[in-house]
């Protein structure tokens, strides 16, 4: 009997050690689809990480620094500041701006089209040379030139933002991995769940170990945001200009509030996988 008693208990613990260790591999395939699931609703969502830029005042910001610059050149060139305010607009600033944008979350073709700009600038600076009494020779045709390469130059380098081309790199490279790395991890935490089922002796058992995968998981998921958010470690970054700054804190909040989300979301599915199990408990007495 003492026998029997020992072998019993034996088994208990060897089910135990394997059901812990099918729980654990359960909670790394877990935390590799929330990790999926957190980036593409997150960091790596083209509506986000839009709704975070216009929010941001990005556009009007750009254009402000851009007035600035264009205003150095113009009076490098002895031409009056507001020579091209009105080429140069807020608008078309914004039009172009987005465009990037959009086309490069899209993996679309980013080169501005600077044709009519610059079509626009030499009219401009002509016309101003003509009222000046000056007549369009070699000199000032070379002038003209210089100056609108200089202006189409500057505005090219302000609109372009380089921030999202790195964002799409990051997301094609981790798409990558995640192409085959997610289902694989969906499909062992689907047979591992099924194995807790079936290896335990009674059900509401296996369900606990579930529980506590969903748990754990949700539960790293909640950790360093958490500590991220609260401590904003991430606004120490040193970043200029300031409205750049700005908008990489707003984009960096968001996304680790979707890490949030996701871990929230494992933590409610344990507890409920919980009550479950207290339910099936209460069934069996």
């Amino acid at each position: 009997m003492s026998k029997h008693k020992h072998t019993s208990r034996k088994k208990k613990v060897i089910r135990n050690v394997v059901c812990t260790v099918f729980s654990f591999l359960m909670m790394v395939c877990l935390m590799i689809l929330f990790a999926f699931f957190a980036l593409q609703f997150g960091l790596f969502n083209r509506d986000t990480t839009l709704s975070q830029i216009n929010a941001s005042g990005y556009y009007t910001n750009v254009y402000e620094e851009l007035t600035s610059n264009l205003h150095t050149i113009a009076a490098s060139k002895d031409l009056p500041e507001d020579i091209f305010d009105e080429v140069i607009t807020e608008k078309r600033v914004y039009i172009n701006g987005k465009q990037y944008i959009e086309n490069s979350l899209k993996n679309k073709d980013t080169k501005l089209s600077l044709t009519d700009i610059e079509k626009e600038l030499k009219q401009t600076l002509e016309n101003y040379y003509q009222e000046q009494g000056l007549s369009l020779d070699d000199t000032v045709t070379n002038d003209v030139k210089s100056t609108v390469s200089a202006v189409s130059s500057e505005y090219s380098r302000m609109t372009r933002f380089q921030f999202v081309n790195y964002v799409r790199q990051y997301k094609q490279a981790l798409n990558a991995v995640f192409r085959w790395l997610v289902p694989v991890a969906a499909v062992l935490a689907l047979l591992l769940m099924v194995l807790l089922l079936t290896v335990v002796k009674y059900r509401h058992r296996g369900i606990r170990f579930i529980a506590i995968s969903f748990f754990a998981a949700g539960g790293s998921f909640l950790i360093l945001p958490l500590c991220a958010l609260l401590g904003r470690w991430y606004e120490k970054a040193l970043v200029k200009p300031e409205y750049y700054s700005q908008f990489l804190n707003d984009y960096i909040a968001s996304g680790l509030s979707s890490f949030l989300y996701v871990g929230i979301f494992g933590m409610i599915v344990g507890v409920g996988l919980l009550f479950l199990v207290r339910m099936v408990k209460n069934r069996l007495k």
